[in-house]
C-alpha cells in the first residue's frame, strides 16, 4: 500500500482577488503541481516558492514559471528525486505557494493549502502516473529485449521502438519543444527505447531518447518534462560526451 496525497491551493493577488489555483498530487516517486492561473504579467518569468511546514519552518523548494501572451499559465511542474534536493515526502507538508515578481510587489501571488486528502493505493489499481498499462505492456512483451546498459538491472526490460510504435504511445501534456526533440532524435538515431521497471507493486514505464550527454542541457530538458540522463552505466553519473538516453517517466 502506497500513501499519496492530493490538495488544492487557491492563488490570490493582493490577498483578495482569486486568480486561479494549483492542484498538487504527492506520490512516493513524484510530485505534480498543476498550475492554472490567469491575470499575471504577460510573457513573464515568476520565481515560485513552495513552503513546507508552518510558515515555511520546514524549508522550501524553488521553481519558476513563464506566463503566455495573455498573462496566464496552465502547466504542470514535476518534482522528482532527481531534480530536487528535498525528499519527496516533504511535499506532503506544503503549506503555502508564492509567486514572486522581481519588478513589482503588487504583482506577487500567494496561496495557502486547502484541505488535504491522504489515501493509500496499490499502483496497479489506480489511475495515477504509474498505473499498469496493457498497451504499453503489449509493446514491451512482444518484442525482443534490448539491453542499452552495461549492467543488467533486475525487473527492468527495454525494447527498441521506431516512429510508428512511438505514435501509439500517448504522452500526456507533451510540450512542442519535447516533440521536436524526439522527432529529431528519431531522424538521427532511427529509434527510441521503451521500457518497464517493476518494483514491489509499482510499475514505471520509461521512454528513452538517445543522445550524447551535455550537462548544460539539463535545465532545458527538465523544462521539457525529461527526468534524467542515463549513460551506459545506469548507476553512475554520466560525463560530458557519454552516449545514453534522456528518460521520460510515463
Amino acid at each position: 500500500m502506497i500513501k499519496s496525497s492530493f490538495f488544492s491551493i487557491n492563488m490570490f493577488k493582493n490577498n483578495n482577488l482569486q486568480i486561479g489555483k494549483i492542484d498538487v498530487k504527492v506520490m512516493p516517486f513524484i510530485t505534480l503541481a498543476h498550475i492554472d492561473v490567469s491575470g499575471l504579467l504577460k510573457n513573464y518569468n515568476y520565481d515560485v516558492f513552495f513552503l513546507f511546514g508552518d510558515k515555511g519552518s520546514g524549508g522550501m523548494q524553488k521553481a519558476y514559471i513563464i506566463t503566455n501572451n495573455f498573462g496566464a499559465l496552465n502547466d504542470t511542474i514535476r518534482f522528482t528525486p532527481n531534480n530536487t534536493k528535498i525528499n519527496i515526502k516533504k511535499f506532503y507538508d506544503i503549506s503555502c505557494v508564492v509567486f514572486i515578481s522581481k519588478n513589482n510587489e503588487s504583482e506577487d501571488i500567494v496561496g495557502f493549502r486547502e484541505k488535504k486528502f491522504d489515501y493509500e493505493s496499490i499502483f496497479y489499481h489506480t489511475n495515477n502516473e504509474y498505473a499498469k498499462n496493457k498497451e504499453f505492456d503489449r509493446i514491451i512483451d512482444f518484442q525482443s529485449e534490448y539491453q542499452p546498459f552495461l549492467s543488467k538491472v533486475k525487473n527492468l526490460r527495454f525494447v527498441k521502438i521506431n516512429s510508428e510504435i512511438f505514435n501509439k504511445i500517448k504522452l500526456k501534456n507533451t510540450k512542442e519543444s519535447l516533440e521536436k526533440f524526439i522527432v529529431n532524435s528519431l531522424k538521427i538515431y532511427g529509434f527510441l527505447i521503451f521500457g518497464r521497471y517493476i518494483c514491489a507493486e509499482k510499475v514505471i514505464y520509461i521512454l528513452g531518447i538517445p543522445d550524447q550527454f551535455n550537462p548544460s542541457q539539463r535545465f532545458a530538458m527538465t523544462k521539457m518534462g525529461i527526468c534524467k540522463f542515463y549513460g551506459s552505466e545506469i548507476n553512475k553519473c554520466p560525463k560530458s560526451g557519454d552516449s545514453g538516453f534522456w528518460a521520460i517517466y510515463l
